[in-house]
């Protein structure tokens, strides 16, 4: 009985850690973003870069946005799509 309860509880927690990606699985990213130096750069799936090093800070893009920061002395925050 203990092991049924702790392989229920298990399955509870994989369900729940997995449907808080919000939709997205990690085979429907197609840009990375990846530090090149002092500044962040995106890849595709095959290493490649696709958005040459220009942003302080980056994240991964979703529902076609990036949340970015610029470089330079008057670093700003934006959206890059």
């Amino acid at each position: 009985m203990k092991r049924t309860i702790q392989l229920f509880a298990i399955y509870l927690l994989i369900s729940f850690i997995s449907s808080c990606g919000g939709g997205k699985s990690v085979s429907e990213i197609k840009l990375i973003p990846v530090k090149s130096g002092e500044d962040f750069q995106y890849i595709d799936k095959q290493g490649k870069i696709v958005i040459n090093p220009q942003f302080s800070e980056a994240t991964i893009f979703r529902n076609g946005l990036a949340l970015i920061k610029t470089s330079g002395n008057e670093p700003k925050w934006g959206v890059y799509f």
